[in-house]
């Protein structure tokens, strides 16, 4: 394995954790003209939309799955999910990411 394996996990971790600030910083940066009242206003309305849309999608997809009639394949769902992110591993691996 090469010296420098661990970039590119480590980039994905930081993209995927910035994810939801990416977004709002060329806002902040066009508010920031107006003062800090403003800043401070955007970044309320910011985090409770974001707050607002994370809980009402999951208790979405929590209320649409529990619809989902699959009783027998519940059973091995943990196994799968650790399998397909196990896969991911062994291809990020192979490719040498």
């Amino acid at each position: 394995m090469s010296r420098d394996a661990g970039k590119g996990a480590l980039a994905l971790a930081v993209i995927v954790g910035l994810n939801p600030c990416v977004l709002i910083l060329p806002i902040m940066m066009a508010t920031a003209a107006h003062g800090a009242a403003a800043v401070a206003s955007v970044t309320a309305v910011y985090s409770a939309t974001t707050v607002a849309l994370m809980i009402g999608l999951s208790v979405a997809g929590v209320a649409g799955a529990r619809r989902l009639p699959v009783p027998a394949a519940a059973r091995y769902m943990e196994a799968a999910s650790g399998a397909l992110i196990a896969l991911a591993g062994v291809v990020f691996l192979w490719l040498d990411l």
